[in-house]
C-alpha cells in the first residue's frame, strides 16, 4: 500500500474514531446518553451467530456470552441503561441514537424465532416503530461490522446484550 494511500485509510478511520468517540455520555439528561465511544466495553468477541430465521425480526444466535437476541440480519440487539424498562419511551437520542439505530419494523406484530421474553413495540424517537424486548426498547451498535460481533457489550456500562428471554447479560 503506498504512504498516500494508508495515511488516507489512518486519516479516515481516526475520523470514524474521533466521531463515535465525541458521544459520550454528558450527564446532561442522558439523551446521548453512554454515548458510542468504544471506551469502556469489552473487547469485540468471537461468536458463531448466525442471521436470525428469515422474516423474523428477531431470532436467537450462540456466542460467547451465550444465548443472544440478534435482529433480522443476524446482528446483535443491546439494551440500554438509561431506557426506563416498560416505559414505552426511549432515551437514546441525537448522537446516542446515530451510534446506537433503533431495531424498528413495520406494524405492530414483529415475527420472532426462539425469542421467548414478551415482544412489543413503542414509537421510536424518530417517529419509526422500534422492538422492545421484556419492555426495553431495542438497539443494534455501528461498532459490529458484522454478525457475530459484539463490541457494544458493556460499553460505557450501560449497553446490555439480552438473552432470549429479555434479561440483560452483564
Amino acid at each position: 500500500m503506498s504512504i498516500g494511500i494508508r495515511h488516507a485509510a489512518l486519516g479516515a478511520a481516526a475520523v470514524i474514531v474521533l466521531g463515535i468517540s465525541g458521544c459520550t455520555s454528558s450527564g446532561e439528561g442522558g439523551s446521548d446518553g453512554g454515548g458510542g465511544g468504544y471506551g469502556g466495553g469489552a473487547p469485540a468477541e468471537e461468536t458463531t451467530q448466525a442471521p436470525a430465521a428469515e422474516g423474523a425480526a428477531l431470532g436467537v444466535a450462540e456466542s460467547d456470552l451465550g444465548r443472544i437476541v440478534v435482529d433480522g440480519e443476524g446482528m446483535t440487539v443491546y439494551m440500554f441503561d438509561k431506557d426506563t424498562q416498560g416505559s414505552g419511551a426511549s432515551a437514546c437520542e441525537g448522537d446516542c441514537a446515530a451510534n446506537w439505530p433503533a431495531v424498528t419494523v413495520d406494524g405492530d406484530a414483529p415475527e420472532v424465532e426462539g425469542v421467548t421474553g414478551e415482544v412489543g413495540t413503542i414509537t421510536g424517537v424518530d417517529g419509526s416503530t422500534q422492538l422492545t424486548l421484556d419492555g426495553w426498547p431495542l438497539y443494534t451498535f455501528i461498532g459490529d461490522q458484522a454478525p457475530g460481533d459484539v463490541a457494544g457489550q458493556g460499553v460505557n456500562e450501560v449497553w446490555w446484550v439480552l438473552d432470549p428471554a429479555g434479561t440483560p447479560i452483564r
